[in-house]
């Protein structure tokens, strides 16, 4: 194999031409093409992977009829170390833009300079905002049902959530648990092709207009309290929960820096620029059509490459 350039160096060994805030599919990727092109990058994120690690079926990526979300990422940071891509496992604090450059701030204390930034932050799934869902996360309460479907065999299981998510949580586990109930407050709001899947299923109930109140057990999760807007109570028999109510954005870090939409969505161009100059967004952080692996790499790339073009546009990279 021939030797590789290696990306230019800069004096400052705390600035980067460019900065990868984020290390799931568009991260990754992101970082990949920069380190291909020549640009000097530091790829921080306090783990590889992101949403990707939960999904135990990908069966729309180019090359792989099927593999499982967990395998696809190793097989990204096994690319990312054979290209040498410089990675930091950390968290950003604070981002600030100072002028001609960004100024990151990292938990562990450490300060980094960056020409540009990429921020490809993912999602977070929503939380029901009850008691005892913290004390029982892992435990019971779960908000990954294609991952940890397969341990709902003989179990009862309660879905909070009646979308597409809720209905695919349905089908991951309702042939191999003993009863699932279905919270929602306005019944089937997903694909009809899903629900009509999943109106097969004997052992599934729904509970509209109902909404869980809170979750309880010992060492782990034992049993779910729900309750009508009228205020009748139940208390059901659950040993797994669920929670399939969507996601949100990790966009805190540019409140107030980035234009967000009222989703709280990084609003991008087509080329991945923000409305700040030299920031740029990927993946499921933004504004951008589906929330899928393959869009989000395919968004990291084109940030990638859109940020080349900024650096160069000032004269920053060798050569331009």
């Amino acid at each position: 194999m021939t030797d590789r350039p290696s990306p230019k160096q800069i004096e400052d060994p705390l600035m980067r031409e460019l900065a990868i805030i984020g290390a799931g599919p568009a991260g990754l990727a992101a970082a990949l093409f920069a380190t291909n092109q020549r640009i000097n990058t530091v790829l921080i994120a306090g783990e590889v992977g992101g949403q990707a690690l939960h999904s135990t079926h990908v069966e729309n990526y180019m090359g792989f009829e099927r593999i499982a979300g967990a395998e696809l990422v190793e097989r990204f940071e096994t690319q990312l170390h054979e290209h040498f891509v410089e990675y930091m496992v950390d968290n950003v604090s604070k981002l600030l833009h100072r002028g001609a450059h960004f100024e990151l701030e990292l938990k562990s204390g450490a300060v980094f300079q960056s020409r540009c930034v990429i921020l490809a932050t993912g999602m977070t799934p929503n939380q029901l905002r009850v008691p005892g869902e913290n004390q029982f996360i892992n435990r019971g309460v779960s908000y990954f049902a294609d991952h940890y479907g397969p341990t709902a065999h003989g179990k009862n299981v309660l879905v909070a959530g009646g979308g597409n998510s809720g209905l695919q949580a349905v089908l991951e586990v309702a042939s191999v648990a003993a009863d699932v109930k279905v919270v929602t407050r306005h019944g089937w709001t997903g694909d009809p092709d899903k629900i009509a899947a999943v109106s097969k299923f004997d052992n599934v109930e729904m509970l509209e207009s109902w909404n869980v109140v809170r979750l309880e057990g010992d060492d782990r999760l034992r049993s779910v309290v729900v309750a009508q807007a009228g205020g009748d109570e139940r208390t059901l028999p659950i040993d797994l929960v669920f929670v399939e109510i969507g996601f949100r954005p990790n966009t805190d870090l540019v409140k107030g820096l980035a234009e967000l939409n009222e989703r709280g969505e990084v609003i991008v161009s087509r080329e991945n620029e923000t409305n700040v100059p030299g920031l740029f967004a990927a993946g499921d952080c933004t504004t951008g059509l589906g929330k899928e692996i393959a869009v989000a790499v395919g968004d990291g790339a084109r940030a990638a490459l859109s940020a080349k073009r900024f650096i160069r546009r000032r004269g920053w990279q060798e050569g331009g």
